[in-house]
């Protein structure tokens, strides 16, 4: 393919528009893929005693334009008792409660997930 001298600027900026664009749909595709993957696995991991908590994982997505969207992991039912849960509390009579963490290795997996994802994506 010949490109002539004062056709290049704008060529590149097309090849790089579209470049940018597949990025960006890969991105969106694998993130909500390890995201769906990050929601079940905290439904597995997480402390149980009635159940309400467990299941109260879910994601969340934020469409911006020109941008990947932004997925968020939250818990719909019993946000509240994420922190609590994960790094323990003070008792109403004295001592401290242990915290249990099951959010932390999650994250953890997340994120190193979609590192790799965004990776592979550019070096496509």
């Amino acid at each position: 393919m010949k490109i002539k001298i004062d056709k290049l600027a704008i060529t590149m900026m097309e090849e790089m528009r579209l470049y940018a664009q597949d990025v960006r749909e890969a991105l969106d595709r694998e993130g909500a893929k390890i995201a769906k993957q990050g929601a079940a696995k905290l439904r597995e991991t997480s402390p149980k005693r009635s159940g309400r908590y467990s299941k109260g994982w879910t994601l969340k997505t934020e469409r911006m334009s020109g941008r990947p969207t932004k997925y968020i992991i939250h818990n719909k039912d019993r946000p509240w008792l994420a922190h609590l849960l994960e790094h323990g509390h003070a008792k109403r009579g004295g001592g401290r409660v242990q915290g249990q963490p099951h959010i932390t290795p999650v994250e953890k997996e997340v994120v190193d997930a979609y590192l790799a994802a965004v990776e592979e994506a550019i070096r496509q």
